[in-house]
């Protein structure tokens, strides 16, 4: 059952962050951006924004000492059942051939496989008993983030995203039995990350299957797949980080620059290392910046030329329009009344002075 719930969060998560993703695109930068993202890419924003919208009701929770399986309970469900509503909503999935379903096999098996083993073996790594397990007890037991002092100074000051997560399945499940699947579903995000960027710098092929491939079968990647640690955690929205900061300094854009600022803020709060991805990307960040603030004055300027040399246009406009009102209105006093005079079909033009009952028009008409 506790297994069951762990994929339907995330994957309600993902459809929530797919939905928050897409109205912001289609506001903020129009539905040809939003049209000439991936579906990869579609799938790493998504992600990113669900994960930011969970662990941003986890951290409310933990702060206000909330943190109860009965809360949980609850933003689960409503998660749930927003994804259920939104689930009806396009969502472009990516297609992959035959071949390309044939050779990810292999990855597919070795997932199934860790998930198997995760379940049945405890958690028996150094990182994940003498650091990461006894911060998310201790969350649990407090039912919130405190000052937690041990042995382990890593403990008491490094960030506690990820152990914000293992405290949901502990609380939620009782058990640490799936506590290992949170670094398999980051092993496949990163994989999916990672396709998008590549796909995105070569083009779609059979390149991007076989770089995935290879990227899969890296030997530490393969061992923290199945593991309880926060590396793929922080890989993957350190790739999301670079991947939308890097198509934000090419082409611009609102949302691009939110799902960076929103990667490298999840990254840094699961690992202090992610602060190597801000310092890679800080001078494209500033480059970008700055060409964006000497665009922005060269705009002013013209602008500002612009406006002096419509003013001229404005009063001469003005004041011709002024003088035509006037002729108009001298116009309007002037009648055309018909003259029985010697020539029985001529007129003559006769002045009329408005509001004036013996006027020269009055005296000019028969009977007058």
């Amino acid at each position: 059952m506790g297994a069951i719930v762990f994929f339907a969060v995330c994957i309600a998560i993902i459809a929530i962050g797919w939905a928050i993703c897409e109205r912001i695109w289609i506001h903020s930068d129009g539905n040809d951006a939003l049209q000439q993202t991936t579906p990869l890419e579609r799938l790493t924003a998504a992600a990113v924004a669900g994960a930011m919208l969970w662990l941003g009701v986890n951290w409310l929770l933990a702060l206000t000492h909330t943190l109860t399986r009965a809360s949980l309970l609850i933003a689960a469900v409503a998660c749930m059942i927003a994804a259920l509503i939104l689930i009806r909503r396009n969502f472009a999935l990516p297609r992959a051939g035959v071949f390309a379903l044939i050779v990810c096999l292999p990855i597919v098996l070795w997932i199934a496989y860790v998930l198997w083993r995760g379940f049945v073996l405890p958690p028996d790594n150094h990182d994940a008993l003498a650091y990461h397990f006894p911060k998310a007890v201790f969350m649990a037991q407090t039912h919130g983030y405190g000052y937690f002092v041990t042995a382990d100074p890593r403990v008491t000051v490094l960030p506690a995203n990820y152990e914000l997560l293992l405290t949901d399945i502990l609380v939620l499940t009782g058990t640490d039995h799936i506590t290992e699947w949170l670094g398999t579903v980051f092993y496949i995000l990163f994989l999916i990350a990672s396709a998008a960027a590549i796909e995105r710098w070569f083009g779609r092929g059979l390149h991007v299957v076989a770089s995935v491939i290879a990227i899969a079968a890296t030997p530490v990647l393969l061992l923290h797949s199945g593991a309880d640690k926060n590396d793929l955690m922080t890989c993957f929205f350190a790739i999301a980080a670079l991947l939308w900061g890097a198509r934000w300094y090419v082409h611009g854009g609102t949302m691009p620059w939110i799902l960076t600022i929103v990667s490298l803020v999840l990254a840094g709060g699961t690992k202090p290392h992610a602060a190597a991805v801000l310092l890679g990307l800080a001078p494209f960040m500033i480059t970008r910046a700055v060409r964006k603030h000497v665009r922005w004055r060269e705009d002013l300027v013209v602008e500002a030329r612009l406006h002096h040399l419509r003013e001229p246009a404005l009063a001469a406009f003005v004041r011709h329009g002024r003088s035509f009102q006037y002729a108009r209105a001298q116009a309007r006093e002037t009648v055309a009344i018909p003259h029985r005079g010697r020539h029985a079909n001529t007129t003559s033009a006769i002045p009329v002075t408005a509001g004036s009952d013996d006027s020269i028009a009055a005296r000019a008409l028969p009977g007058g």
